[in-house]
């Protein structure tokens, strides 16, 4: 009985270097000179065995999608926010609707941005069961200094997504602080 009584008044120090992979729901990071708070934790399974988590992240004025990929000794890491497929191309909808097949290339705010691969996989929230899982197609394109990209999803016949963002260094998000 003496000890529940102790832990109720001595405080445990807090967690501090966590690491990006360590990232959970309410947890707050740092980037760019902002607070952010993880909303969601996501994960992706992509058919050729790689996986990834992603975090919604928000500070209050926007919500990024931060994107963590691990293949092997080297991370992947994204910031993206959805955009409108329309302002990217209208004609890239119908044309991944009717053929199962993007464009080679397309212009993005004055920018060329280039076909690099189409996946498929599973999503699902990360506590959901793998029977939750929705099936995905996802659509990759990069431009020309490969630093920027442009991802669409299909998630059905005629539900399509599409992301734009920039990859990022790990060191870029700091001050990860627990719930």
């Amino acid at each position: 009985m003496l000890d529940k009584i102790k832990k109720l008044f001595t405080k445990e120090a807090p967690q501090t270097n966590l690491s990006i992979k360590e990232l959970k729901v309410g947890y707050i990071v740092d980037y760019f000179m902002e607070s952010w708070e993880v909303k969601s934790h996501s994960e992706y399974s992509f058919d050729g065995g790689s996986y990834g988590a992603e975090f919604l992240i928000d500070n209050g004025k926007r919500k990024q999608f931060l994107y963590v990929e691990e293949d092997g000794t080297l991370d992947h890491i994204t910031l993206s926010e959805t955009v409108a497929i329309n302002s990217i191309d209208p004609a890239i909808r119908t044309q991944i609707i009717n053929t199962d097949n993007a464009p080679d290339t397309f212009d993005y705010q004055g920018e060329a941005y280039f076909f690099v691969e189409c996946s498929a996989g599973l999503f699902k929230d990360y506590k959901a069961k793998e029977e939750d899982a929705i099936e995905f197609v996802m659509y990759d394109f990069k431009n020309k200094t490969e630093d920027k990209f442009i991802s669409i999803t299909r998630w059905s016949e005629t539900e399509l997504e599409a992301a734009a963002g920039q990859s990022i260094k790990e060191y870029e998000i700091s001050n990860i602080l627990p719930k």
